[in-house]
């Protein structure tokens, strides 16, 4: 034995070592690892439990945020989805006396006092005009009503108590309110349903708000009228301030283009400039860690909850939408400093882990080495292996190891991976991919399957072979199918076979395509200008060029695998893939170059059916009868447009 492991030592390349020896080694430095993990479970797990109990309070929080912001948010909703109820017996449109809609302002006021958040509810239709009760300042309820007077529009203001119409004192003027200027009109009839606004302020108290608007149907179905509530956003910045999260945490809410809605400091949401308000974005807040929150949650396309650093901290973050009755866009967010959860566990774990890194820092330094002596290799050769299984045998293989062992086995795999480079060259690579990447057992079988067939044939080639070297001829075909397969492989197609001259090509399968006649079609078109390109070439070379002609037929066909116990075929059986090949024929008679049938126009896109040219009824042979077909116009002479 000592003889036989000496031979093995002496054949091993200068400089490498026993894997043995090295497994050892690694061996010695896990057990001083394995003392730092101990030394450290304890101040994890506790972490892990304060973190999964703070994780939970953030989610609560914004539990809590999205059900009050719901609560808030459903008076102005519903009173908008009863008005248009009630509203709709009216065709969707008002008159222009008042004295009709006492009903409705009845309506309106009794929703407005069971509502205080709500500070106004109305009414616009498309003839312009508009009634509205708002709360006044100090709480009393108006009426604006612009109605239509002569050729204009006047506007009219009552300031009643007790009923819907009597005036205790009113004013009246030229209306320049349109309300179908306003985006609560143009929102909801766009989007013919609820509509939320952005963040403005409110004309009458100079406070920020929000309005929800629904359109009113007549018969028709066209939009009569469009409700809207005004909702003050104050009460909701007032709550968000007695919402905490340990010691700094804190929520607020935004919107999908992630402007401020709702902030603990409601000061925040009104620039200094009144007179051109623009709802405050959170990038203009100079809060440190609540700009990089919303930049992580727009990168991270609205995660729900996760961390992030800040500065020398992390964070947490808890988000929440809006649920989709509301028809808001609104979001929730949650922020909460991670350390104002952990600092009592830090302090405490702190001194043990220092002690505990110092000892463990030299045998740590040791066995990272040799870890990553053995694992990198390994690792690389472990990523070699899945292209190979992917049949990705281009990549070069350069690993390099001091182990003797991982040498042996690099070595081995190059070799097999050469013996499937050359392997590779008689099967396409592609097709054996896809049926590795779906499971397909190589055993013979198949299935029905509706497939696009494309055959080719170069046009006078018998002749031609009688006139070129088959050597050289062997050689030009190489080149030209080469050009062929690897537009087909591009447009997701599987080239069966090489036949002569001919090529046989399918598509939706194994891998299924929805647009497989589509695809067909261009790779026809493709194969056409490469070939008119490699012609040229030729032509210019003093050679023969090489004339092709395409025809494609879709048909329900059999594919799978075919032939005997040590090789198989995988291909396409029906008679389909006979009339693809008389199709490529028929080009001659009707001097075309592509020809499509029929049944392959029906699984086309609208505007590809709209390149083909009608070439009418014809006879083929082994076809129950004449059959429609059709070249492609960016291929011949259009005949007539289908």
């Amino acid at each position: 034995m000592e003889g036989e492991s000496g031979r093995n030592d002496e054949s091993l390349p200068a400089g490498h070592r026993s894997f043995r020896v090295s497994l050892v080694l690694a061996f010695v430095g896990l057990i001083v690892v394995s003392v730092l993990i101990i030394g450290v479970q304890t101040y994890l797990a506790n972490r892990q439990v304060v973190l999964d109990v703070s994780r939970s309070l953030v989610s609560r929080t914004a539990d809590t945020v999205v059900a009050e912001t719901h609560r808030y948010l459903t008076p102005a909703i519903q009173a908008t989805e009863f008005l248009r109820v009630r509203f709709a017996g009216r065709q969707g449109m008002l008159d222009d006396r008042l004295e009709t809609h006492t009903d409705l302002l009845g309506v309106m006021r009794t929703l407005l006092r069971a509502s205080p958040d709500l500070a106004m509810l109305y009414v616009g239709d498309r003839q312009g005009r508009f009634l509205c009760v708002i709360r006044l300042p100090d709480g009393r309820l108006a009426t604006r009503f612009i109605f239509r007077h002569g050729d204009g529009r006047k506007e009219r203001w009552y300031y009643p108590v007790g009923s819907p119409v009597p005036e205790i004192h009113t004013r009246e003027f030229p209306a320049d309110y349109d309300p179908r200027d306003r985006p609560w009109y143009q929102g909801a009839q766009r989007d013919r349903g609820r509509f939320w606004t952005d963040l403005y302020l409110f004309a009458s108290t100079r406070t920020p708000g929000v309005t929800v608007s629904t359109p009113v149907l007549d018969d028709q179905r066209e939009i009569g009228s469009v409700i809207g509530a005004d909702i003050a956003i104050h009460t909701l910045s007032e709550f968000l301030q007695t919402v905490t999260i340990g010691r700094r945490g804190f929520a607020f809410i935004v919107n999908s283009k992630v402007e401020l809605v709702a902030y603990p400091n409601p000061q925040r949401l009104i620039p200094e400039l009144m007179d051109s308000f623009q709802p405050v974005r959170v990038s203009d807040l100079d809060e440190p860690w609540v700009v990089p929150a919303v930049a992580v949650y727009r990168q991270n396309t609205r995660t729900s909850a996760w961390r992030f650093m800040a500065g020398d901290e992390d964070y947490l973050v808890q988000l929440k939408d809006l649920p989709p009755e509301t028809g808001s866009d609104w979001t929730v967010v949650v922020l909460a400093p991670e350390r104002d959860f952990i600092s009592g566990i830090k302090a405490s774990q702190r001194t043990s882990l220092v002690i505990t890194l110092v000892i463990l820092l030299g045998a740590t330094v040791i066995g990272l080495h040799l870890a990553r002596g053995i694992s990198r290799p390994i690792e690389h050769l472990a990523r070699e292996m899945r292209r190979v299984e992917q049949f990705d045998l281009e990549s070069p293989v350069v690993i390099r190891s001091r182990i003797s062992e991982i040498h042996q086995m690099v070595a081995a795999f190059t070799s097999m991976r050469h013996g499937l480079g050359a392997f590779s060259r008689y099967v396409p690579v592609h097709l054996v991919r896809q049926l590795l990447a779906r499971h397909i057992e190589p055993k013979p079988g198949g299935k029905p399957c509706c497939m696009t067939l494309l055959f080719t044939d170069i046009q006078g080639f018998t002749a031609l072979s009688h006139t070129v070297d088959p050597a050289t001829l062997m050689i030009d075909l190489s080149e030209y199918f080469d050009w062929l397969s690897r537009i087909i492989s591009r447009h997701h197609g599987v080239v069966d076979k090489y036949m002569g001259d001919g090529l046989l090509a399918f598509w939706n399968a194994p891998e299924g395509d929805a647009e497989h006649a589509d695809h067909a079609c261009q790779a026809a078109l493709e194969c056409q200008a490469a070939v008119d390109q490699l012609n040229a070439r030729r032509t210019a070379a003093g050679k023969y060029p090489l004339v092709t002609r395409i025809g494609i037929h879709t048909d329900d066909v059999v594919v799978g695998n075919v032939g005997g116990s040590d090789r198989l075929n995988y291909t396409v059986i029906g008679s389909g893939v006979n009339l693809a090949s008389r199709l490529e024929g028929a080009n001659k008679e009707l001097n075309t170059r592509i020809l499509i049938s029929e049944a392959t126009r029906q699984h086309l896109s609208e505007a590809r059916r709209a390149t083909l040219v009608d070439q009418g009824e014809i006879a083929l042979r082994g076809a129950a009868g004449p059959i429609r077909v059709y070249s492609l116009a960016a291929a011949d002479v259009p005949v007539k447009r289908v």
